[in-house]
């Protein structure tokens, strides 16, 4: 089964396989990059994925609370001029953050030399549609009836073929 880098679900499978190997040391974790088996993509989609945001969201629910709720239950309210100063100084820091971040990844024109390129190249073919999240589901739920699990490859379609 070949599959689009570019499709949802596959850069969801990169984005959950980059933090499952966060958390593990284990050296294969390039291996993901151009190949994978269907078995494989679709545990990490569907089992360690919402296991990682659920973990995820109890540690800043709790984070969220221990900076809100408990300072206020202790020492009265007081407290929100301390809390209304920090979330100024959080905001303001990701306001700057953000436009610094929007300048430095502003594309730059392209060379006319490309464009004179690009025009200049045949036709492609059609670009081959990669399944979506559904069909690789059942792809899946065939296979494990069938008791194997095949090769799930990444490809990148060019920008100027879709």
């Amino acid at each position: 089964m070949d599959l689009d880098r570019n499709s949802w679900h596959v850069r969801l499978f990169f984005w959950s396989q980059g933090i499952c190997d966060n958390f593990t040391d284990w050296d294969k974790a390039c291996e993901y990059k151009k190949h994978t088996n269907l078995c494989h993509y679709v545990r990490v989609i569907c089992v360690y994925m919402p296991f990682v945001i659920l973990f995820h969201l109890t540690g800043y629910g709790a984070a969220i609370i221990a900076l809100t709720y408990l300072p206020f239950r202790l020492f009265g309210t007081g407290y929100w001029y301390v809390l209304g100063s920090i979330a100024a100084l959080a905001s303001i820091t990701y306001a700057i953050l953000l436009t610094s971040r929007y300048f430095a990844n502003r594309p730059e024109k392209e060379p006319e030399i490309e464009e004179t390129q690009k025009a200049l190249e045949p036709i492609a073919e059609q670009p081959k549609k990669s399944p979506g999240f559904f069909e690789v589901i059942f792809a899946y739920l065939a296979a494990a009836k069938k008791r194997i699990c095949p090769v799930v490859n990444f490809y990148t379609q060019r920008r100027g073929s879709q």
